[in-house]
Order: structure tokens, then C-alpha cells, then sequence
């Protein structure tokens, strides 16, 4: 909330049609955990498409509402990786760009998927975790220009392992939950941390 707080166009991070954030959200939240931890965070440009953003609230009310936004996509070019889904090989982009027509957030990562894994092949940068639900998303389609391995559990999904266990098994350097407050006080969804 306070580093939400202290940006001069607050209403750009936040979704006008969902209860998300937007792609810039997500940006400042990425750049707040890299400064957080000391670790370089990367310029990255982010523009608006075409496309018309539905979000998650029943598509808008099946594209009904007057509410118009337009996806935002990274225009910096994205450094190489390898992507595995729940354990398999994936060629799901990290955000997929429509140039017209309609977006959905599940364009960011494929939407939710448990278990995500992104290998970049650059071992002087730390590894991460990043686990929670639906927000770290868009966060993830960013997060990983500062990280070697970046793996992302979607704690109302994956159901392998507690996220204790997971973290000891995994051993990354750096570890990041995203949820909101409330979500975090539920017995449920929360990879055995309640």
C-alpha cells in the first residue's frame, strides 16, 4: 500500500474493469521486490494494444460493460528462457499480444497454472519463488528479467507439496507471495501455511 501510495498516476496501476492490476501494477510491484532484496531491476517499456481488455469479472459482463481499457504489453525485448508448466515442456508466451479485438488477463502467463518454471541460463543472477494466486501473473511476465530461475506456484492449484516444502526443496534465493491480506487469513489455498 505505501509504495502504491507515493505513485503520481495511481489509477494506471490499477484494472477499471477488474480487480487486478494493470501491466504498469505490476511493473511497480516487481521493481518494489527487486529494490526490497537488492537486486537490479530492468527498465522495461510497457504500452497499450488495441485490444480491448475484459479482465476477470464474468468478461465484463460478457463484454456489456461501457468500460474501456486497453492491454498493455512489454515492448522491451524479452532475454531467452525455457518455460515448463507442471513439470512439461511449454511454448506458452509469457504474455500473449492481440492486436485487436479482445484480451483477456489470462493472457498474462497463460493464466493459472500450478506450477511454472523459467530458465534463463544466466547463473550470476539469483533464483526465485514466487507463489500466491491469480496477481503474480502479470508480475511473473516481468519478474524474471532479473532472475536466472524464476519458478511461480499457484497456491490454489498446485496441491503436491506445502509451500514449506516446496521452498526446502527448491532452495531460491529469493521468495516472493503475492495475495491479498485476506486471502492469507483463509485455511484454504494457502499451500499449508495456515
Amino acid at each position: 500500500t505505501p509504495v502504491f501510495a507515493q505513485q503520481s498516476d495511481l489509477l494506471s496501476c490499477y484494472s477499471r474493469g477488474d480487480h487486478h492490476y494493470t501491466l504498469k501494477g505490476a511493473y511497480v510491484t516487481y521493481q518494489s521486490v527487486c529494490e526490497a532484496f537488492g537486486i537490479r531491476a530492468s527498465e522495461i517499456s510497457i504500452a497499450e494494444t488495441q485490444s480491448d481488455l475484459l479482465g476477470t469479472y464474468n468478461r465484463k459482463l460478457y463484454d456489456l460493460s461501457p468500460v474501456r481499457e486497453a492491454m498493455q504489453v512489454v515492448q522491451t525485448p524479452f532475454p531467452e528462457y525455457e518455460r515448463l508448466d507442471n513439470g512439461a515442456a511449454s511454448d506458452t508466451p509469457l504474455i500473449r499480444i492481440r492486436g485487436s479485438g479482445q484480451s483477456l488477463y489470462g493472457d498474462y502467463m497463460g493464466g493459472d497454472i500450478a506450477e511454472t518454471c523459467i530458465r534463463t541460463d544466466r547463473s550470476s543472477l539469483p533464483t526465485a519463488l514466487i507463489f500466491g494466486d491469480s496477481f503474480t501473473n502479470a508480475v511473473e511476465s516481468l519478474a524474471y528479467y532479473s532472475f536466472d530461475e524464476m519458478r511461480s506456484v499457484d497456491l490454489r492449484h498446485y496441491k503436491t507439496q506445502s509451500i514449506s516444502d516446496y521452498i526446502a526443496a527448491y532452495q531460491p534465493d529469493v521468495v516472493i507471495c503475492i495475495r491479498d491480506y485476506e486471502a492469507l487469513l483463509s485455511r484454504s489455498d494457502n499451500g499449508g501455511l495456515s
